[in-house]
């Protein structure tokens, strides 16, 4: 059971569901290229959905006024039956909806995701949709919860709704005492208003894509130092006291503070798909976070598998949590729970600490 610090989360992000191509074929797809390709049955869901659904189900949340700890989502969505749908559920893993607004104007938020035989894969996302249509002021909406939960309210602010809308919560939070986590896609990090939103987070999570596009250097996994390097002097540069996290696929993921990289290996699990598994992994930063687990060791570790020491860090956790993801075909897996995630670890030799332990049990 949670019995950590914080008693609430307020997050904003894409609110809405997909469907998934497996496609023939491990070549990346051709700008003019027809490829045949087979629609797979299993649930998408986009980002604030897939975050918030982990972070309400292990922190305990109910959504009425009584839950030991809320998990507040702040987004919009359409009119229509996907929009009633993915309400319905986000209730039903104990979210407070009521700041889910409904609109006419625009259809709930809908992806496709490409799936390759390497199980690698990509989205494409729809621009005009009701989460596109959020605006700062319906996000001001919140501030009375900023101000409730200060110092112990935790804040997130996920891509797919605007850049300014999220910048609105990063601000807000940051006056009021929350703890603050961010990601941002390759695309907007080249936006006038992305190193804002860096500098008004305490904490970073991106894909080696999204980081190469922040940096300009890309990601070699035989010779990191040069990536390391840039990314340290850029992320330094934008917020010194920023705890960066960034996910280099199958080998797992850097964790950076106080100018100190620390390595985190990927657990080996087989790939069902890949679809969610960066959220999952910042669900489990934020998680392990809100249990008081650090976010990298003090002195940073050197290992090639998970397995080889505790997890007792909240970059550990995040890769806990991205591999409990990709054994699942849905973009979240809905099979999990608290005793899932031990089970899971247990089966692949981890070594919990007693914070996660409790949590868990």
């Amino acid at each position: 059971m949670y019995e950590g610090e914080y008693r609430a989360i307020i997050g904003t992000g894409g609110i809405g569901s997909g469907m998934l191509f497996e496609l023939q074929g491990n070549h990346t797809l051709g700008r003019e290229e027809s490829r045949a390709a087979a629609l797979n049955d299993c649930r998408d869901f986009c980002m604030l959905h897939i975050i918030l659904h982990y972070v309400a189900l292990l922190l305990g949340s109910d959504h009425d006024d009584a839950s030991p700890f809320r998990t507040v989502p702040v987004g919009k969505v359409g009119k229509d039956q996907v929009g009633r749908e993915m309400v319905r559920l986000m209730n039903e893993s104990g979210m407070d909806t009521r700041y889910v607004i409904t609109t006419a104007e625009a259809p709930t938020l809908f992806s496709v995701c490409f799936l390759y035989p390497d199980r690698t894969g990509c989205n494409i996302t729809t621009s005009r949709s009701a989460s596109s249509l959020l605006h700062p002021s319906e996000v001001h909406a919140v501030h009375r919860l900023c101000l409730e939960y200060g110092r112990e309210g935790i804040a997130l602010a996920a891509p797919e709704v605007p850049i300014e809308s999220r910048l609105e919560l990063l601000r807000m939070a940051g006056e009021s005492g929350l703890r603050r986590f961010c990601t941002l896609t390759s695309a907007e990090m080249t936006d006038p208003l992305a190193p804002e939103c860096i500098a008004n987070t305490e904490f970073l999570a991106i894909n080696r894509d999204e980081a190469a596009a922040l940096c300009g250097m890309q990601y070699d996994h035989n010779y990191p130092g040069p990536f390391l390097a840039a990314m340290a002097h850029k992320a330094g540069e934008l917020n010194p006291g920023l705890k960066l996290l960034v996910t280099v696929g199958e080998m797992g993921s850097w964790g950076w503070r106080d100018d100190l990289w620390e390595f985190v290996p990927a657990a080996r699990v087989g790939v069902r798909s890949t679809a969610g598994a960066g959220d999952a992994s910042m669900a489990g930063l934020i998680v392990a976070t809100a249990a008081g687990l650090p976010f990298i060791r003090s002195e940073p570790a050197t290992r090639k598998g998970l397995a080889e020491l505790p997890v007792e860090t909240a970059a550990d956790f995040a890769a806990v949590l991205s591999s409990v993801s990709i054994v699942s075909a849905d973009a979240i897996n809905l099979d999990t729970d608290a005793g899932y995630i031990l089970d899971h670890g247990y089966t692949l030799g981890l070594k919990f600490c007693p914070e996660l332990k409790k949590l868990l049990n």
